[in-house]
């Protein structure tokens, strides 16, 4: 019985593509996980969103170029800006800002637990979604998958990530 050796896990410690030195694991998602790196060459931390070998599907190479074209293509402090897609021996790698916080579907339990929301922080929050929504739909596109696990929440700030189901 033979087995498939591919590249190791990775895992915090781990250099990709001699650039980004990984810190941790920030979740899975539909196609791939995300990690917290260090750019060795800007000197910034970012995410990098990998789609691993084992879980790819025919298509995705293109869906994430998509991904990364339909990203830049909006410049919003409320949206996510996306750096670059390069390839990797993991499988394709995106490279985004790191936005720091929860996702607002962790928010929203945590404040429920809370008491819930004051009427001006969850009207600040819900301003900030759709001015990041107006700038994707300025740019002609449709986010597609706008979901509270796709908006990241620090100090009141709301910022929309994945870009993997926009389009024009």
């Amino acid at each position: 019985m033979t087995t498939k050796s591919g590249p190791p896990p990775i895992t915090p410690g781990t250099v990709v593509n001699d650039r980004y030195d990984i810190r941790q694991s920030l979740g899975k998602g539909g196609m791939g996980e995300v990690f917290l790196a260090f750019d060795r060459s800007t000197q910034q931390t970012v995410a990098l969103k990998v789609v691993r070998e084992e879980s790819r599907m025919p298509g995705d190479d293109e869906a994430l170029r998509q991904e990364l074209l339909h990203a830049r293509a909006v410049s919003h402090p409320n949206v996510c800006r996306v750096h670059d897609l390069a390839p990797s021996k993991w499988g394709p790698i995106l490279v985004m800002e790191q936005i720091q916080g929860q996702t607002l579907h962790t928010h929203i339990r945590r404040r429920k637990a809370q008491g819930g929301y004051s009427s001006d922080e969850f009207r600040r929050i819900a301003s900030e979604i759709c001015a990041g929504l107006a700038a994707i739909h300025a740019q002609g596109l449709v986010h597609g998958d706008l979901k509270p696990g796709n908006v990241m929440v620090n100090d009141g700030k709301a910022v929309i990530l994945d870009f993997g189901f926009a389009q024009e």
